[in-house]
């Protein structure tokens, strides 16, 4: 039985690598996030933009996917000053898992509420999204976002 665990805790280790070692990456993209979410304060859709590598892709809850910086940075433009204006970002950012140097997934909630009742919990949107980070010379940047809805609402 000693064995069988041993091997178990071996083939988890060698997985997911030794425990701590993927801190480091993790709180950075923690950080990147709480940046994008004052780039999303402000509504700046360049700012915002500049989370996204180059040729990232976006796909919304709806399906609608869009490609490149340029493009995700017009349509930014368009939520930020329709349906999701005056809005906050936040994320749970508890599912965030580095894959290796470089390269990590999450797959968390992300909630936009109303910046008046962000403090009462009152939200304007939710989403459940799965995001593949790239570490760039810049920084942690998203390449591929794919949101959708979450399978049950959040309280």
């Amino acid at each position: 039985m000693r064995k069988k665990l041993v091997l178990a805790a071996a083939v988890l280790v060698a997985i997911a690598g030794p425990i701590g070692a993927q801190e480091p990456e993790t709180k950075e993209i923690v950080a990147t996030l709480s940046q994008f979410g004052e780039a999303w304060k402000k509504a700046d859709p360049a700012a915002v933009a500049a989370f996204f590598d180059e040729k990232a892709t976006l796909t919304t809850i709806s399906g609608q996917t869009t490609s490149g910086r340029p493009a995700i940075q017009a349509a930014l433009t368009q939520v930020l000053t329709g349906p999701l204006k005056g809005t906050l970002f936040s994320t749970t950012a508890d599912g965030i898992r580095v894959l290796k140097p470089g390269v990590a997934v999450q797959s968390d909630l992300f909630l936009f509420r109303s910046g008046a009742s962000a403090q009462a919990g009152a939200g304007r949107g939710i989403s459940h999204s799965l995001i593949v980070w790239v570490k760039r010379d810049a920084g942690w940047k998203m390449t591929a976002v794919q949101g959708m809805v979450p399978a049950k609402p959040v309280e």
